[in-house]
């Protein structure tokens, strides 16, 4: 763990093994050229604040996510975990926002202005592995899939569907 002393932070974490309950909150917040913003290359290097927490037992999670640069949300979404059939576990995570402005000019062109992406996936009893990812960003559309990864983690199966549409 890193703690900046000089900048507002704090973290939280605390997993009661005895009820599977999972307590998780995370802040972060950095001035304009403050040193994760400039490392990252962010363009301008604007003022930057993050959170990232949620509670709940495992089986049923969720955890809310917010990233913010100049005041203005870029990224926002939730995570969750639920039970799955066979004693394994499912995941998903919807997230949203306008992720351009921390890219240079050329790559914020190609991403858009409109970020969507979606995953779901779970993991079995057996340690298998099935995750299906998907999104949109202005002119770039994508899907894709590991249908399943066994336990020793060779992908069974994997699919790709990537479509580019310039204006």
């Amino acid at each position: 763990s890193i703690i900046r002393a000089q900048q507002p932070t704090s973290q939280i974490a605390v997993y009661a093994n005895a009820t599977n309950e999972l307590t998780l909150a995370v802040e972060a917040q950095e001035p304009a050229g403050g040193l994760g913003v400039t490392a990252l290359g962010i363009p301008g290097a604007p003022p930057a604040h993050l959170t990232f927490g949620g509670q709940g037992p495992l089986d049923a999670f969720s955890a809310s996510l917010l990233l913010e640069t100049d005041g203005i949300t870029r990224l926002a979404g939730t995570l969750t975990t639920s039970r799955a059939g066979g004693g394994g576990t499912a995941f998903d995570a919807d997230l949203a926002g306008n992720l351009a402005p921390l890219f240079l000019p050329g790559y914020a062109e190609f991403l858009g202005e409109a970020l969507h992406l979606q995953l779901a996936g779970q993991r079995q009893s057996d340690g298998a592995l099935q995750i299906t990812f998907s999104g949109t960003d202005a002119p770039l559309q994508y899907d894709l899939a590991l249908r399943r990864i066994d336990a020793e983690g060779e992908a069974l199966f994997a699919h790709a569907d990537l479509t580019y549409l310039p204006d």
